[in-house]
């Protein structure tokens, strides 16, 4: 485990998971609630209701931060320059 805590791809998920819980912290009351839209009840909607109906401002500010942590430009989405020690595990970089 120690080795995997060494990755940065795993480090970016990591940051980007503590992230997601603060902002889902800070926005719960924020998030429109509709359960009637969700009538499933194996639905875990009222859990994560924040994620799937943000406001678009918390929305936005969850992707800039979200884009930032993954090494991207926060506005455009676009990479920023590669990671320093980049393996290839990039979409596209792959073998088949």
């Amino acid at each position: 485990m120690a080795a995997e805590a060494e990755s940065p791809r795993l480090r970016k998920m990591m940051e980007l998971a503590r992230w997601h819980d603060e902002w889902a912290k800070r926005h719960a009351d924020d998030g429109r609630f509709r359960p009637e839209e969700h009538p499933d009840p194996d639905s875990d909607y009222s859990v994560h209701h924040v994620d799937v109906d943000p406001s678009a401002d918390a929305e936005a500010e969850f992707m800039m931060r979200a884009r930032e942590i993954m090494g991207l430009d926060p506005v455009t989405g676009r990479r920023v320059s590669p990671p320093p020690d980049d393996t290839g595990d990039r979409e596209g970089d792959r073998d088949a």
